[in-house]
Formats: C-alpha cells, sequence, structure tokens
C-alpha cells in the first residue's frame, strides 16, 4: 500500500515538474509564476545553488492529493481539485504528523500531501529526480532538505 502511494506520488511530481518546465508565465526574477497543467497556477519564488550560486526557482507546498481526513482516511489518494487565481507556493508545507508532534488540537494536521518543486530553468523539458528524504517515516520533513546541493 505504502509503495503504490509512493508511486502515486513519484508520477504527481514527474507530471508537475514538466508541467512547470512547459507552461512558464514569469511574473518577475523573483516571484516565477507557473501553470500546472489543468489544476491553476503557482507562486514560487527564487533562491540559489551552494556553490555556484546558480539561480533556483522554488515552490513549496503544491498539492498532489487532497488530505486524508474524514471519508478519505485510509483511503486512496484523490486527486486535489482545481483551483483559481494564484496559489502561493512560497513558504514549505507542513510537515506530515509523526509520533513526537501528534496533536489533537489541530484539525488539519493531515493536510500534508505536498511536494516541493524545484527547478533551475522554467522553459523547455527538463530531467526530473525524487528525492524521499530519510527519517523512517518517523522523523524529518522536506523543509529540512533543499536542493541546494543537489542542483549543483
Amino acid at each position: 500500500m505504502a509503495s503504490v502511494q509512493l508511486s502515486t506520488a513519484a508520477v504527481l511530481l514527474v507530471l508537475a515538474i514538466a508541467s512547470i518546465a512547459g507552461t512558464s508565465v514569469a511574473q518577475d526574477d523573483q516571484t516565477p509564476v507557473v501553470r500546472i497543467g489543468r489544476l491553476g497556477s503557482v507562486m514560487g519564488t527564487m533562491g540559489e545553488t551552494a556553490w555556484t550560486r546558480r539561480p533556483i526557482y522554488k515552490f513549496f507546498n503544491v498539492k498532489y492529493a487532497e488530505a486524508p481526513v474524514g471519508r478519505n482516511r485510509f483511503r486512496p489518494p484523490r486527486s486535489v481539485r482545481p483551483w483559481t487565481g494564484v496559489m502561493n507556493a512560497t513558504v514549505p508545507g507542513r510537515a506530515c504528523p509523526q509520533r513526537r508532534t501528534l496533536s489533537q488540537d489541530d484539525p488539519n494536521a493531515e493536510d500534508c500531501l505536498t511536494l516541493s518543486i524545484y527547478s533551475n530553468n522554467l522553459t523547455g523539458n527538463r530531467p526530473v529526480m525524487l528525492y524521499v528524504h530519510g527519517g523512517a517515516f518517523v522523523v524529518g520533513s522536506a523543509e529540512r532538505f533543499g536542493p541546494e546541493y543537489l542542483l549543483e
């Protein structure tokens, strides 16, 4: 079951990056805006690689599925619904619940089915790499492992 969900996430990641690469609509150098297929537009931010200081386009908290809450709990992921306007993708999403961070007080704690998408170019087809951070599904989040070294 976990491998099927991970495979789904990988496919969605590939599609999201391919969509971003093919349909760029850059607003300005610091806040790029791209359209992701039929879902909608996202506004990202800029960064740079660790050593050579090449520019990196960053899009955080891009949903690939609806939150697994209520009727969606313990079911296969449901496709995210299209949105209108431009989604702010400049801030990392929340980490998925972990043993030490479980909270009964936060009803949105499981709304974590998101991707962080990075690219050094918003035009043309680009190679894709899926990186799953360590932590044994017990600790950590994507926010702690940025692309500054991987995109060097």
